[in-house]
């Protein structure tokens, strides 16, 4: 297990870096309570360590148990950091929907600046098809319904497939 665990306290400050990105402080009390707290810290400690593969798994794992929009966008600057930019855009996206508005506040604004850069490394693609809603697949991964949804993709070639039962 990456990082302290138990009734111990803690305190992370991951804002110490100089790129700009991840950067929420993490205070533990008696934590971690629930699986998505230890899935939390474990992902503040990796980042910390800048074991980004680690921060993404720890992230991922959080954002199974519970769909919050901060573990959302904590894990995109991790996808970034990991160069995952195409994954990267879809959690950070996600988590700006879940945003106040207008989100200038942390960790919000700290998002949106990682987007952006993202924004730079992906292309989007919008699918729509006739007849309409079939599902995507692109280079063998499923990535949803044929709905005119910008698809974020990393640069280089791909093949994109659609299924519709009866086609």
């Amino acid at each position: 297990k990456a990082g302290p665990v138990g009734e111990e306290q803690a305190s992370w400050h991951a804002n110490e870096w100089n790129d700009e990105s991840i950067g929420t402080e993490l205070n533990i009390g008696k934590l971690p309570t629930s699986h998505r707290s230890c899935n939390e810290a474990d992902g503040v400690w990796n980042a910390k360590e800048k074991k980004w593969d680690a921060c993404v798994a720890a992230y991922s794992a959080a954002s199974a148990i519970e769909d919050a929009s901060t573990t959302a966008g904590e894990l995109g600057l991790c996808e970034e950091h990991a160069g995952q930019f195409a994954d990267a855009y879809r959690d950070l996206h996600r988590a700006l929907e879940g945003a106040p508005s207008p989100p200038k506040d942390e960790p919000w604004s700290r998002y949106q600046a990682a987007l952006a850069r993202v924004l730079k490394r992906v292309a989007l693609v919008y699918v729509t098809s006739n007849p309409t809603k079939a599902r995507m697949i692109l280079d063998g991964r499923p990535i949803g319904r044929a709905d005119g949804r910008g698809v974020p993709v990393p640069p280089g070639k791909h093949t994109l497939a659609g299924l519709l039962d009866g086609y």
